[in-house]
């Protein structure tokens, strides 16, 4: 847990998700990735129907008439809606009657929120499913200048069934630049580290896809199975068809990249595990139309 910088100080410069306002703000909404950010506490931990860990985003008898209280519910509203939601778990300083203080938070980690429910020992709060936690620095926007996902996400904004789907546009965008759920799952699927070298230095990791985006449907650009997380010079590389990788995980690379370069850029080791047949299947599709091809 750490108390410096301040929470407020947090939202702002890494969650880049500002609070409204400092005094009476219980969380707040990142539009460009349609996130939601709520503070909540470490006593409103609780075991959930089934297993696992709930935490209460609400409770009737709270100030009702409150600032804070109407922008939960609209929050709340938010994440009905489909909006992703992480819970940024703060500890309340001790005493006082009035409303809780904050002593201090995690500031390493969020808890990644899913479903909703009431549980019947405690009908009159609404609490969310802790589905994992998620490192902060995972949860950053990464947003890559790669020369065809300015051409890819323009054309997002112009297909007329997204048109009144925002949603599920904003999904797409984040998927094409390599962040948002996509990500996440992706990463999950490695231990949060690179497929090749496993580096966890979450900054340096990029979420490739397998089957490029141009030629993939929207259900596998958003596949988890679709992917590789890959440092950057890898991801590169991957990214232009330069390296490809055999379905046993051996490293293919083009004779496009000199002896000289292979040496530069130490292009050694293969992928850390097996793969399933989805991606099997994926990386087939990368290895026979899109490796040793000119970009």
């Amino acid at each position: 847990m750490a108390a410096s910088p301040s929470i407020t100080q947090f939202f702002a410069n890494e969650l880049r998700a500002p609070l409204v306002n400092q005094r009476w703000s219980w969380g707040s909404f990142q539009e460009a990735t349609n996130c939601v950010f709520l503070r909540v506490w470490a006593h409103d931990l609780h075991d959930a129907p089934g297993g696992g860990r709930m935490v209460r985003l609400l409770k009737e008898d709270w100030t009702r008439s409150s600032l804070g209280y109407l922008e939960r519910v609209r929050h709340i509203d938010r994440i009905k809606g489909g909006a992703e939601a992480f819970g940024v778990i703060a500890t309340a300083a001790p005493g006082g009657s009035g409303p809780s203080r904050i002593q201090s938070y995690n500031s390493q980690e969020l808890a990644e929120l899913g479903s909703l429910l009431r549980p019947d020992w405690d009908p009159e709060s609404l609490f969310a499913r802790i589905s994992r936690t998620v490192p902060v620095a995972q949860i950053g926007v990464q947003i890559r200048s790669i020369e065809n996902e300015v051409a890819d996400v323009a054309e997002l904004f112009t297909r007329p069934d997204l048109q009144h789907k925002p949603t599920d546009r904003r999904v797409l965008i984040d998927a094409r630049l390599g962040q948002g759920k996509f990500r996440r799952q992706l990463l999950a699927k490695w231990d949060d580290a690179c497929a090749v070298t496993g580096s966890t230095v979450l900054e340096a990791l990029r979420a490739s896809h397998m089957k490029p985006w141009a030629g993939s449907s929207d259900e596998q650009r958003l596949d988890p199975n679709n992917g590789l997380p890959l440092v950057g010079t890898l991801d590169a590389l991957f990214d232009r068809g330069l390296i490809s990788f055999e379905g046993n995980g051996s490293m293919l690379i083009s004779g496009r990249v000199s002896k000289k370069e292979i040496r530069l850029l130490g292009l050694q080791g293969r992928l850390r595990q097996a793969l399933n047949a989805k991606q099997l299947e994926f990386l087939a599709f990368h290895r026979n139309h899109y490796f040793g091809k000119t970009q």
